[in-house]
Parts: structure tokens; sequence; C-alpha cells
């Protein structure tokens, strides 16, 4: 995981950060809405 941040985060300066962002971020609005559902 932390690989993964901060190659993410070395591509602040590129295109592709901006479809990642928006990616993570659905996927934790998506997990947070499972875990509220299952609890």
């Amino acid at each position: 995981m932390h690989g993964e941040k901060v190659r993410i985060m070395g591509n602040l300066d590129k295109p592709s950060f901006e479809p990642v962002m928006s990616l993570l971020v659905g996927l934790m609005i998506v997990a947070a809405m499972v875990l509220v559902w299952l609890l």
C-alpha cells in the first residue's frame, strides 16, 4: 500500500493523476457505503 501511495505521489505532475485520484475517491465512497450497509 505504501508503495502505491509513493508511486501515485510521484505521478502528481502527470495528466494520469486526476483519473487515478477520482477512482480512489470513488472506491472509498463505495467502501464506506458498503460498510454502513453491513453495519
